[in-house]
């Protein structure tokens, strides 16, 4: 393995969920954290050429490529990468989605965070959308390290006494809230997250590789539905969360009705999600593997 980047004593490594990646993005990624600190690429690719193809650029570059054979959801994709960063030593893991570039002093700033925040703290970057404006659910809350209810994983830094103490990712999420669910029960068990204001990343919001312009792709309904169906009865998820969810689940329902391409696709995709979702199924969607994750 390559030497470890210089992190002020702290051991961090960057897990980056890899699916049919765009390579010039995935390597100016790669390009930006190697002078912040090591790299795990997870490749979640379902199509064998593809995963061939960042394999072999990962070879040629300081980064550890773990193939996971196919799409095996973002929550076990991350579980995967951070067992192998604590495997190397790590005191902490950096998650990463392959489409979100670091800024530079990303993991400086999120260490001096988390220093700031205390033992019991998980700390983000900033969510911004493309032109800078911030999406996080903190906007409007001041202060430079604000506390936060839900927590997007990419941009996060967790360390590893309490990513032990809270448990892995769930993997039957596969996709949508994966995430939250993490974030909601760290907070049962004591754990503050917070968004470190002094770095921002861009998001994507993970609207799928068939997505344009802000729109998901269709199978990503299902999961939504699905997903938040199962969230809304989980002992863990807060109760404004529930509220808000019951509220905008229906609405949206509409929304895609009138204004979303693909309107009827889009809505067989929910009525599916809602129906595995009161049924309690999870994991991949049905039929072939590869929905996007």
């Amino acid at each position: 393995m390559p030497p470890e980047p210089d992190t002020g004593g702290t051991a961090v490594i960057a897990v980056i969920v890899a699916y049919q990646s765009n390579l010039d993005t995935l390597a100016q990624i790669a390009a930006r954290l190697r002078p912040q600190c090591a790299i795990i690429v997870v490749d979640n690719s379902p199509d064998a050429a593809h995963a061939g193809t960042i394999s072999a650029w990962a070879a040629t570059t300081e980064v550890d490529y773990v193939a996971m054979g196919g799409n095996s959801g973002i929550g076990a994709a991350q579980n995967r990468g951070i067992a192998r960063a604590w495997a190397r030593g790590a005191d902490a893991v950096l998650l990463l989605d392959d489409d979100s570039l670091p800024p530079p002093h990303l993991v400086e700033r999120l260490l001096d965070g988390a220093a700031a925040a205390g033992p019991d703290a998980v700390v983000g970057a900033n969510a911004v959308d493309a032109d800078g404006s911030e999406i996080s659910n903190v906007r409007g809350v001041p202060g430079a390290l604000p506390h936060c209810r839900d927590l997007m994983s990419s941009g996060t830094l967790i360390r590893r006494a309490i990513f032990e103490r809270v448990g892995p990712f769930d993997e039957g999420l596969f996709i949508d809230g994966v995430d939250f669910e993490w974030g909601w029960r760290a907070q049962r068990l004591g754990v503050s997250l917070y968004v470190c204001r002094a770095t921002a990343i861009i998001h994507r919001l993970g609207q799928g590789r068939a997505a344009g312009a802000g729109i998901p792709a269709p199978i990503r309904h299902y999961f939504q539905y699905r997903n938040m169906i199962r969230l809304i009865g989980a002992r863990v998820t807060p109760w404004r969360w529930r509220v808000e969810q019951m509220v905008k689940l229906p609405l949206k329902l509409v929304l895609i009705l009138l204004f979303m391409p693909r309107a009827g696709v889009r809505l067989r995709h929910a009525a599916a999600g809602i129906r595995d979702g009161l049924r309690g199924r999870d994991g991949p969607a049905p039929g072939p593997r590869g929905a996007r994750a």
